[in-house]
Order: C-alpha cells, then structure tokens, then sequence
C-alpha cells in the first residue's frame, strides 16, 4: 500500500471488490468463496456482522482467509460515526480493528441528522470529530474514508468537498455513490442524463476514494448493473480521475445486489469487471501488462499478494509461436424437441469433434453432467467408450467425475473414488468436478485431497471452476496449484476463474516447476490464452470444434493471419455466449449447432436456463461466418 496520503503515488485505477454487507446472511468463509469464484481482488469488510468492532481474533481470522483465497483486505468497513461525543475507545477500537484485519482503509459516518445546512455549530462539531478519527488513523498508518450518504453531512458532493476541506488530514477521503436519496437526481437507466452526477463527483477531485457499485431506485429497489452501463461506464471514468490523491487501492466495490442473492455476485461482478478493464485500456493503452515470476519458494501471484514480489514479465515475452496446441472440448448433450436425450445427436458430435483432432470431454457443465442421473451419465460413458479411439494424445476422452452432494455436504472421498473408476473402467480420464464436500474442505486440506485421490488412478486432472459456472464451484490459491503440480499422477488442471491473471500466475509456476504439467483454460471469455503456453478445454469449441482445430493448426504453421482470423470470430461468439447467467451458453449451443445441421433441436436439458430468442438471429450470423471462413480457407 503507498503511504496513506502520499500524493507523490497516486492511484487513479480501481480494483474490483465486494461489501461483505452485501453478503449479511453468509459467514465469511462463504463472503471470501463467492468473491474468489467471482473474479473480485478485495474485499470490505462490515464491521456490523462478519468482523466487530473490537474483536481482534476474529479479524485476524477473516484477514487469513481473505489472503489464503488470494484476495486483499480492501477496507474495513466500520459504522463508527464521528458525532461530537465519540468515545476515544471507540476510536480506538476500530482503527485496531482495522490493523488486525490489515486494512488500508477505514470507512466511518457522519452522524445522522447533522445535514448540509446544519447552523455551524453543528458542523464544527462533526468536523472535530472527523478530525479526531483521521488524527488517531494516522497513526496507525491508515487512511479513512467517509461514506457518502443521505441525512449525514456528507449527503452532497458539496458538502463531503466542504468537510474535507474543513478537517484538511492527509489521510482523510470520501467515497461516492448514485445519491438514490436525492428525487432529482437520475439513477442511471437507459436515457437518463447523469451530468450531475459527474460535476459531483469532480467537486470531489482530488480526494476521491472508493466507489460503491449499485443499481438501485429511488424506491430502493435494485436491478441487476447490466442495464446501468452507460450510467456506471461514465461515473466510473469521471471518478478514476478526481482520485489524484487517494491511496492505493482505489475500490470499486459491489454492494448489495438484487435481492441479496449470492448467486447474483459472480454476474455483477464480471459487468463491474468489464467495466474497469475498458476504462483501464481507455486510461492507459500503450501500458504492457506484466506478470511477475515467483522469486521464492513462496508461490507470489499478480499483484504480490502472498509473498514476495518478483520483476514483471511482458505477455509479448510469453508468447510461444508455433507449439502445438492440445485442444480438448467439452461436448454438448443435445435433446429432442419432446425433451428426451437425443443419443443418436450426441454421437455425432463426438464423432465431429473427434473428427477434428480434439479430445472429447464429456459428462462436463457443457454436457450437463451435475444435473444428469447416475444412469445418464454411465450411458453417456458407455457411448464415449465406443466411439472414442485409444490414445489421443494420452487421453482417449475426459470425463466429468460426480458426486452427487447438497450444500453443507462433507467432503466424501470414497463417492470421488466410485465415479474416477467408474471413468477408468470405460477407458477415460477422469476430471475431478467440483462438489459441495470437496468445496469445503480447508484450503491446507485441497491438495493432500487430490493426492490422495490421484493414487486410485493412472490419470487425473484437478478443475478449478468458478461459481458462476456451478454453486459448488472453487477457484483455490496459487500456493495449493504449485502443490497440486506436484502430484504425479495430477497430469493437469483446467482452469475457469474467467480471468486471465490466475491463469498466467499457474503457467508462470508451471513453466518453472513441471513443464510437462496441462494448464487448460477454462476461459471461453479468453480463448487466446493459448499463446502463451495454455492448453484448453472449453465449452466454446463445442460450438465449432473443426473451427477451433483449424486455428489451432494455424498457430502451428506460423499463419499468423489465419489464426486471429479464426480466433476473433469465435471470440466474439464466446462473448455472446458467456454473458450472465452463464450456463445459459448451452441454449446457445444448441441453437448454434441446429444451425450448423449437427443437431435436430435447440431443447436443452429442463434445468438449465435459456437464452431470449433474440440470440438466435445472432448466433446464425456468426454460424454462417464461422462456415463461410472455414470454406474459404480449404479452397
């Protein structure tokens, strides 16, 4: 963290993050896994549930496991408010609280009921006590923030900017939110003008903190962000630039999603995500993104969370022209317009895939394996088993390994081992998928789980697959992959975080420890990660696996040209795909490849949910381009 109040570093940039509020119903465990699988890089952390105020031990607690899931303490979100007669113990014991968490920021409040306008009196009051907290702050190296919120002083950017100006501490900023308090403000639908919203956030400059990230109406309602962007793409550009002399890290954090709903983070936060990335690369083009290299035995991911952190290794210096691509893809299980499993359809696609030099990996999310039953998934096997010749490239065909587990479940090594060697019996590899039990299993107690399950076979790969794929989905720390590689008979992992940097982290440790080790990438949002040394399996390529092979022999031959052909079209078809809700990909699937003629019907399986029909239009013109390149590059 740069020092807080050091204008000679500032932090223009934000990082994605969440309130743990917004998670008030699950324990911090819970807060630290649905913010890892979602993509975010820190979270604040409320002083009202998950850390109290005081209580050392219990910061201490949740700063370890913040840390062990490869996230940053952001902030502590305290609920201190800074009213004239504000204890000094009560100070005290939320700036401790904060170090023991090792926060860099503290968040407080202005008390209710003193407003902009208030006699001065009032506001001196408040301005003194405001003082008093930044001076005690201060001395424990830590910066504050006040939250920006109707009925407190800070209720206007007029008067946060006043506040600041009043108390005049190095280390004292503000936060800003769409002001749903105020009736004349816009919240930011479609149409609405937000130019007040952008001259308040510059009266702001240059002490401009953090942001908190919602769609809420006037009402309180909430919407999901996505119908905010034009809004929220603004905002965010105008506040990156009036944080000239906010420390580092600047935080855009969720907070509260529609109806408190975990399973709603992982989509706002891959809108929030994308967001960020665009305003970064409209901020700063020609900045090459580094990666570091690990300096010690201590495994140090993007950012140096975790250890020590080593110098930065341009991608251009990644890249690996010309090495041979082990493409595996995941298949679809297609249906018939009356609902049954279309088995004759499913065998033709194994057939085109295998057709195209990929690996068949089945009974995966793709195929809606964790929703099949026991018999399902032994006839889809036994269909593989056919079909599938020996030996392609070490792996005959990859294959799902279930455990069919609720929430709460204990992890049931014996139920793992059942559905490994049922996949050995038929002839294929199996991949370990995720379940309730192995999720919840201690981070220490992640890879002496798969060591232990890795003796019971020839062949095994891990699968880190973030939530927004499955419930029981886990993305582990870089420090539990290195001891994963270690684990012979762990030939690789597929890796589906949907971010590109935990996925260079792995191949940087990778490429130091156990070459020959498959990282395959898992991110269909990404799908050039395989030049820089991944391999893939990918529920992409089951839109167009002859496609993907065709690209893939490109980068082989060195036709440079071909390839980012290719790989742009499929691209833009993962980034339609993949939206939120993703499993909605597979309705996509299936109306793609009825457009191709490799299926008869669109059905998918009755609990995966489906796509607007709008996506049809869409998904036919980018089949037809698909068919048209690959038609013009075989005459």
């Amino acid at each position: 963290m740069n020092p807080p109040g050091d204008s000679s570093v500032p932090s223009p940039s934000f990082v994605a993050g969440l309130c743990s509020v917004t998670l008030r119903g699950c324990v911090p465990e819970e807060v630290v896994d649905v913010a890892a699988g979602a993509g975010l890089t820190a979270i604040e952390w409320g002083g009202d549930v998950h850390v109290p105020s005081g209580d050392l031990g219990a910061a201490a607690e949740v700063a370890a496991r913040t840390d062990a899931a490869g996230l940053v303490v952001g902030s502590y979100g305290s609920y201190l408010f800074a009213a004239p007669d504000v204890a000094d113990d009560d100070i005290s014991r939320v700036v401790d609280t904060a170090a023991a968490l090792g926060a860099p920021w503290v968040r407080i409040w202005c008390p209710f009921g003193v407003e902009p306008g208030a006699p001065p009196p009032e506001r001196s009051g408040v301005v003194a006590a405001v003082a008093r907290v930044a001076e005690r702050a201060a001395a424990a190296g830590l910066a504050v923030y006040t939250e920006f919120h109707g009925q407190t002083l800070t209720a206007t950017e007029d008067s946060a900017a006043e506040l600041l100006a009043q108390v005049d501490a190095p280390n004292l900023f503000t936060a800003w939110q769409p002001p749903y308090w105020d009736p004349a403000r816009p919240v930011g639908r479609p149409g609405d003008d937000v130019a007040a919203d952008l001259a308040g956030i510059a009266r702001l400059a240059p002490r401009l903190a953090n942001v908190h990230v919602y769609a809420w109406d006037h009402d309180l309602s909430r919407a999901p962000l996505a119908g905010r962007g034009a809004a929220w793409r603004a905002r965010l550009d105008a506040a990156a630039a009036a944080g000239a002399a906010a420390v580092a890290p600047r935080l855009a954090l969720l907070e509260f999603v529609p109806d408190d709903d975990p399973a709603l983070v992982a989509g706002e936060a891959a809108t929030l995500r994308a967001w960020l990335a665009d305003a970064a690369d409209a901020a700063a083009p020609d900045q090459p993104v580094t990666v570091p290299w690990p300096e010690s035995e201590h495994v140090s991911p993007v950012g140096g969370r975790g250890g020590g952190r080593g110098d930065g290794v341009r991608l251009s210096e990644r890249i690996r022209p010309g090495r041979e691509i082990v493409g595996m893809s995941a298949v679809l299980l297609p249906f018939t317009a009356d609902g049954a499993v279309d088995w004759a359809g499913f065998e033709g696609l194994l057939d085109r895939t295998l057709e195209a030099g990929l690996v068949p990996a089945v009974n995966m999310d793709t195929g809606f394996g964790p929703v099949l039953s026991s018999e399902e998934r032994r006839r889809v096997l036994g269909v593989a088993r056919d079909r599938c010749p020996p030996d392609v490239r070490g792996d005959r065909f990859l294959a799902g390994a279930h455990v069919d587990d609720e929430p709460g479940a204990v992890f049931d090594a014996a139920a793992h081992r059942s559905a490994m060697a049922e996949i050995a019996a038929h002839g294929g590899t199996p991949i370990l998928f995720p379940s309730f039990g192995l999720a919840s299993l201690p981070e220490p107690e992640l890879a002496p789980a798969h060591a232990a399950l890795a003796a019971e076979v020839d062949r095994l790969y891990g699968f880190e697959l973030g939530p927004m794929f499955h419930p029981a989905g886990r993305i582990w720390s870089l420090d539990t992959f290195a001891e994963i590689l270690a684990i012979p008979a762990v030939v690789g992992a597929k890796h589906s975080s949907l971010r590109r940097a935990p996925e260079l982290e792995r191949l940087v440790v990778r490429d130091q420890r156990r070459p020959g080790f498959r990282v395959l990438t898992g991110n269909d949002l990404a799908i050039d990660q395989v030049i820089y040394g991944s391999d893939y399996l990918l529920g992409l390529s089951a839109f167009a696996p002859d496609a993907f092979a065709r690209r893939d022999r490109a980068w082989v031959e060195g036709d440079e040209l071909v390839f980012w052909e290719l790989n742009d079209v499929l691209q833009y078809l993962g980034q339609l795909a993949f939206r939120p809700p993703v499993p909605g990909y597979r309705h996509d699937a299936a109306m793609f490849l009825r457009r191709r003629g490799w299926i008869a019907s669109d059905r998918t399986h009755p609990r995966s949910p489906r796509r607007p029909d709008a996506d049809r239009a869409l998904l036919h013109e980018v089949a037809d381009r698909v068919e048209a390149l690959l038609a013009d590059l075989a005459s």
